[in-house]
């Protein structure tokens, strides 16, 4: 025979259906307490909730103290009565807490852009050409963002609605939920990071320097004149590694041997990438409204599965 008594029995029956209804009341939002207030709530802590640190039940455990200095040792704490009715109603509430919370919708969109998108047809896009990624033709859009975004629009059954304009103005939209992405060569130091949310990089572009297969070495001496974009900021970078900055308009007509570009442009042009130094690192990104991790979590899964090749498309389609 059990050697619980019938008042133990009731006060697991009494605290099991407070679980349940803590349970109910957190999955459906109407609790504010966390889930490690609502376990101390029932532990018996009654400060807890209110930032109070729960007063101790039952007398203090004795301790015996040693005549060796400093050393203190604490006797074994005995069993409260009825603990093991309290650890088994935990485990039920736990059990209750997770059924409640996997039958809520995650991740959400507390705007509702992922389902608007459906229903609609119509994928939002802010667009602001930056060649290769952003490509204008018209009223249309090219170029390996646009492609990406395309796809993802097929996938949720729409078509891509082109926004043209200043990237500033796309991302403020994008903030108030005027639009759904926003595809302008974004990488991730974008300071708009804390204000909209962004994909994980979906590509890494290294700027490297580089130089004809057989003039190639580890590492150019210093010294040596490199042609860079004009008007980049990878000029500063080449000056600080020891080189010669050239700022040149068409940077693959200069006539000099080194060359400061992503490494799949400088493959693209016959050059070989050199291993060091690494002027800059480039991780590219889309954006979409802030909060909406419904429509973020498509967005990705689709750039994981269709920017596999990409650095492939890149080489093939540089001039």
């Amino acid at each position: 025979m059990s050697s619980t008594s019938i008042p133990e029995v009731r006060r697991e029956r009494n605290d099991l259906a407070h679980g349940v209804e803590l349970a109910a009341s957190v999955a459906s939002g109407r609790h504010g307490l966390s889930v490690g207030v609502t376990i101390s709530m029932l532990r018996g802590d009654e400060g807890a909730g209110r930032g109070e640190r729960p007063a101790p039940s039952g007398p203090r455990p004795p301790t015996t103290t040693m005549l060796k200095p400093r050393l203190l040792h604490r006797m074994p704490r005995p069993a409260q009565p009825g603990s093991a009715s309290r650890e088994r109603t935990l485990t039920h509430l736990g059990l209750l807490l997770m059924a409640a919370w996997s039958c809520q919708p995650w991740p959400a969109d507390p705007e509702g852009s992922l389902e608007r998108v459906r229903s609609a047809g119509i994928l939002r896009v802010g667009v602001a050409e930056a060649p290769p990624w952003v490509v204008r033709r018209g009223e249309m859009a090219t170029g390996v963002e646009a492609e990406l975004v395309t796809e993802l629009a097929r996938e949720l059954g729409a078509r891509p609605e082109w926004h043209w304009g200043p990237l500033e103005s796309h991302l403020e939209a994008l903030e108030k939920f005027e639009l759904d992405v926003v595809a302008a060569g974004l990488t991730a130091k974008t300071p708009w990071k804390k204000r909209v949310a962004t994909t994980r990089p979906y590509f890494v572009e290294r700027v490297l320097l580089g130089a004809p297969v057989d003039q190639a070495t580890s590492r150019p001496p210093e010294g040596l004149p490199v042609a860079v974009p004009l008007g980049s900021a990878v000029a500063a970078r080449v000056r600080a590694q020891g080189y010669r900055p050239q700022p040149v308009e068409d940077l693959w007509s200069a006539e000099v041997a080194l060359r400061a570009a992503p490494a799949w442009e400088l493959s693209a042009h016959d050059l070989r990438p050199l291993p060091e130094p690494e002027l800059e690192r480039r991780e590219h990104v889309l954006a979409t409204p802030p909060g909406e991790n419904a429509l973020l979590v498509h967005l990705e899964r689709s750039l994981r599965r269709n920017a596999r090749e990409l650095e492939a498309e890149l080489r093939r389609s540089s001039p």
